[in-house]
């Protein structure tokens, strides 16, 4: 169906209007699958007032981002000779369904006269050339092409899923759009990792120091655009209030949910958005029972913190991480300067190499601390205890390793990491390892309920324990129940060191533990420390 118009009938002053064209010249497929002409909601008028050369941007769903970035760039490359657009979509699928209603929907349905003038040069299933040079790409990868114009759609989705084909597009496709062309990143949020999140960390906070006046903005940084579901208008149910006919009740738990919202967004929220709200979630928690809240968080965000708080898709410690967040259990923990501090470890040299900083504190068992690298070998890591032992005052109770605590060339090429250790000073512990996978993470899962974390010392090992997730299988869609083995399952593994390892009569000894005054002070440094009395300065 064309446009019930010709170009011929435009006014040339209101086609030469980019916001006019926006408004009147093209068609689209809405909600209710009715053909409309596109007219931008408020939120997508807001940003296109604030588009700059590079944006990044956190949504909630169904705002219509996608729809009118490629408007805004079809408009471009229709009304510019030689403008190449990239659209790149997270599936095979996506990438199909956007070239068909993002591109050749709006083409078909232009005046008739002006696609007699763009007749295409060449089509395809995910490329439209023109007749004035232009082109428009749709695919999951943009290397090597030169672009003035790219979008990339769903990126937190890729960076999760797929972080290989993350790598290609920030070095390949990014890297193709010059500083004075455009770039658009959107998505919903998926978890607190990936370069979606570091970039939208970085774009906040660059646009919120150009605000505040106190640093320069220029067109090689992102400008941070979040869009929170309640911004949008048709997020509400009006009708429904306690005056209405048919009320329908906010529980305690939702109340002090959005009483709280209110407080971090300084915004209030009708009775209409709250309803909205709970009702949308119930429909989320019946599509999928095991994802319950957290959906809602990740798909309709209140904050940007709370977008990126959610649990991952099959993570294995998910409901425990949400209850030790909500419990205050993630906090800023004091350190008790004579309590003994232990460490859990989990080895590697080429993997990450993690070990867990630990003090029994009455019932609780405190994390203090996390440490990880790679490509290191042990006399490094004997290095970093001495070192916090200096600095943080600790005195050292046990090491805790894994099962391969005794392998020879693991972490060093002369002795174990347990002989290393021991050489210099420490007592040492080396864990059975448990018949099954599964037996370790059952008990983390029952252990997690008497630890408390630093929010800050231990950040980059709480990241782990959030996104330490069973494989999923792509072929069943669904995750079996060994765990994936990334960045992420280091970290987690030394965890389960903790809650195999750290036996009632650890804890026990751990509470009654009274250091003599001034021990404390005896650490371990280079003159002391009979490892390197031994071997010197050289690493082994």
């Amino acid at each position: 169906m064309l446009a019930d118009f010709k170009l011929s009938d435009i006014d040339p002053a209101d086609f030469q209007s980019e916001w006019w064209r926006l408004n009147n010249l093209y068609k689209i497929v809405d909600k209710d699958s009715q053909v409309v002409t596109l007219k931008p909601n408020v939120l997508q008028e807001q940003f296109y007032r604030n588009i700059h050369h590079r944006n990044i941007i956190l949504k909630a769903r169904q705002i219509g981002y996608t729809t009118f970035i490629d408007t805004w760039m079809f408009d471009r490359a229709i009304l510019n000779p030689h403008t190449n657009v990239g659209i790149i979509a997270h599936t095979d699928e996506t990438v199909k369904s956007i070239f068909e209603e993002k591109v050749m929907f709006p083409f078909e349905h232009l005046p008739p006269d002006l696609i007699e003038r763009l007749h295409p040069d060449t089509s395809n299933a995910k490329h439209l050339k023109l007749a004035n040079g232009s082109s428009i790409r749709v695919a999951r990868s943009m290397r090597g092409k030169t672009l003035q114009y790219l979008h990339v759609s769903e990126y937190g989705i890729v960076c999760y899923e797929d972080p290989k084909k993350a790598r290609e597009i920030r070095t390949g496709a990014l890297n193709a759009v010059s500083v004075n062309n455009f770039i658009f990143i959107e998505s919903t949020a998926r978890g607190d990792t990936g370069d979606f999140h570091h970039k939208c960390m970085v774009a906040k906070r660059v646009t919120e120091q150009y605000l505040n006046g106190t640093a320069p903005f220029t067109p090689m940084d992102y400008w941070f655009h979040f869009a929170p579901w309640w911004e949008h208008n048709d997020y509400q149910m009006p009708g429904y209030g306690p005056g209405d006919e048919r009320p329908i009740q906010i529980s305690d738990a939702d109340t002090r949910y959005f009483d709280e919202t209110e407080e971090k967004v300084e915004q209030s929220l009708s009775h209409a958005q709250r309803v909205w709200y709970v009702k949308k979630r119930t429909e989320l928690e019946e599509e999928d029972e095991e994802e319950e809240f957290q959906d809602m968080k990740q798909e309709y965000p209140a904050t940007v913190e709370e977008a990126f708080e959610n649990t991952i898709k099959g993570a294995i410690f998910g409901e425990q991480m949400t209850e030790a967040n909500e419990a205050g259990r993630i906090c800023d923990l004091p350190f008790t300067r004579g309590l003994p501090v232990n460490v859990f470890w989990d080895l590697g040299k080429r993997d990450i190499n993690a070990m867990w900083f630990h003090q029994r504190v009455g019932p609780w068992d405190y994390f203090l601390r996390y440490y990880q690298n790679n490509q290191k070998l042990m006399p490094f890591y004997v290095e970093i205890l001495e070192d916090y032992a200096r600095r943080f005052h600790y005195t050292y109770g046990k090491m805790y390793l894994p099962h391969d605590g005794k392998s020879v060339g693991l972490t060093s090429v002369a002795g174990s990491a347990a002989d290393i250790l021991k050489t210099a000073g420490f007592r040492v512990k080396v864990v059975k390892r448990p018949p099954r996978k599964n037996v370790s993470i059952d008990a983390a899962r029952i252990a997690f309920s008497h630890c408390k974390f630093d929010k800050t010392n231990c950040k980059v090992g709480l990241t782990a324990l959030r996104n330490y997730v069973f494989r999923y299988d792509e072929k069943t869609r669904t995750y079996d129940s060994t765990p994936k083995e990334d960045e992420f399952s280091h970290g987690a593994d030394g965890f389960q060191t903790y809650a195999l390892g750290y036996k009632q009569r650890d804890a026990t000894r751990d509470e009654a533990a009274s250091v003599r005054a001034g021990a404390a002070d005896a650490v371990y440094t280079r003159a002391t420390s009979p490892y390197r009395q031994q071997q010197g300065n050289h690493m082994v």
